[in-house]
């Protein structure tokens, strides 16, 4: 990496549900202000060279109307909220940059290693911090944190519903079952998080501290003929409290809740179990 020259880079989150494209000549440094190195997924992540003689901003907005229909509507208080794209749309730019790359005056995208102690990086504040183990789960911002979630889920499930694929569900013992034909939809679209459908809200207590998680559990399975995506009866209620209870401890759950039953509510229910 020539330190001298500005580069660009494709910030992946660890969760899998976004990526962000920028611009900065250190770019560790950088991704240190805009989120702690343990949310970063470091293999998935690149960055390019920038020719000295080529726009280092014209670049960065040439790849992001590359894929503009795929910007999410991020909040404020995230660190370079307008750049911000869902993860499905990943792959799509990676293609434009290598097909591209000359006219872009781009190099070939690679990886940086995760540097292996915490760096002190000025004005990145409390985001800079290294943490670890579950405390490097935990936002700033838990607010911001669920509101970014409900968002997700919301245009997971309107992206199910457009596809037209959801024929039916089937309630058993443990879990709701959708099932969705294969021919319409892939099983990466019915999944709602890459590693095992996994996402999850913060459940904040009354002086606005953090309370517990809320996890939002859902298995993906190909049978060859159909697509299964089995949730829990309890979701996204998981807990002690009752619904109404936890919606007002919970900004954002609503929302969630609203996504997920009108998804369910889409098709009829079938006598065959799962």
């Amino acid at each position: 990496m020539v330190e001298s020259h500005e580069h660009i880079y494709f910030l992946v989150h660890k969760a899998h549900e976004r990526f962000k494209v920028g611009a900065a000549k250190h770019p560790l440094q950088r991704w240190a202000q805009i989120q702690p190195h343990e949310q970063t997924d470091f293999r998935e992540s690149l960055v390019f060279d920038v020719a000295p003689d080529v726009s280092h901003r014209w670049v960065e907005r040439t790849l992001h109307r590359s894929i503009v229909d795929a910007r999410l509507d991020m909040p404020g208080s995230v660190e370079g909220y307008t750049e911000w794209f869902d993860y499905q749309a990943l792959d799509s730019v990676r293609r434009f940059a290598a097909e591209h790359g000359d006219l872009l005056g781009i190099g070939d995208g690679y990886t940086l290693a995760k540097p292996s102690r915490p760096q002190h990086v000025p004005g990145a504040g409390r985001r800079a911090r290294a943490r670890s183990g579950w405390d490097s789960m935990i936002p700033d911002d838990a607010v911001a944190w669920n509101d970014e979630v409900a968002s997700f889920v919301e245009r997971w499930a309107d992206r199910l519903l457009a596809s037209d694929s959801l024929i039916g569900t089937v309630i058993g013992d443990q879990t709701l079952c959708l099932l969705f034909c294969r021919e319409r939809i892939t099983i990466d679209e019915t999944r709602m998080h890459p590693h095992n459908s996994l996402i999850s809200v913060l459940d904040l207590a009354s002086g606005g501290g953090l309370r517990e998680r809320i996890w939002i559990g859902g298995s993906a399975r190909d049978d060859g003929t159909l697509i299964r995506l089995s949730l829990p009866h309890s979701f996204p209620l998981m807990g002690r409290l009752d619904r109404s209870t936890r919606v007002r401890a919970t900004p954002g759950i609503d929302r969630v809740w609203a996504a997920l039953s009108r998804l369910i509510a889409s098709a009829p229910p079938l006598a065959v179990g799962p």
